[in-house]
């Protein structure tokens, strides 16, 4: 006896619901790698605008500076033991920097007062993405013409849960 070849309403019906899965889940697939593949992309972008911008301030202050005293050219912020993600570390380091930038960029070196610095940064509080966080100088030190502030930033606990 000869097996049948024709299909049934029920098995084609099987088949294209089967097929329309497969497809939908390569669809679902594809763009869950998409979309980490656009946030990687995003967040390199925001990194070396940060960067970019940096080397656009240290050119401008290249530009108007006498080349007579040693000063402060750039500032480096450094989280010590952060327990967050790359987002959040960019922005609070970039928060930081733009408290401090003005206390110190420019300014003879010899003259930067560590300990205002500190005292600017200690116990601010800043929001980033919907979480936030104390913020805490740590240490910092002069190397060159370049400043850095190690920091500490913590999440704040809500008490009220």
């Amino acid at each position: 006896m000869k097996p049948s070849t024709r299909w049934s309403w029920a098995q084609a019906m099987q088949l294209a619901a089967g097929v329309l899965l497969g497809a939908l889940l390569g669809a679902l697939g594809a763009t869950l790698a998409f979309g980490m593949r656009l946030e990687a992309l995003s967040m390199e972008n925001a990194t070396l605008a940060d960067r970019l911008e940096d080397l656009e301030d240290r050119y401008q202050r290249l530009l108007q500076q006498p080349a007579s005293r040693l000063q402060a050219k750039d500032v480096v912020v450094e989280l010590v033991d952060f327990r967050g993600d790359e987002r959040s570390s960019l922005e609070l380091r970039r928060y930081i920097r733009e408290l401090v930038k003005d206390h110190i960029v420019g300014k003879p070196v010899n003259d930067i007062d560590h300990l205002l610095i500190q005292k600017v940064v200690d116990g601010r509080r800043v929001t980033v993405d919907n979480r936030e966080w104390t913020v805490r100088a740590v240490m910092s030190a002069i190397t060159w013409e370049t400043f850095f502030l190690y920091a500490r930033a913590e999440p704040v606990l809500d008490l009220s849960s």
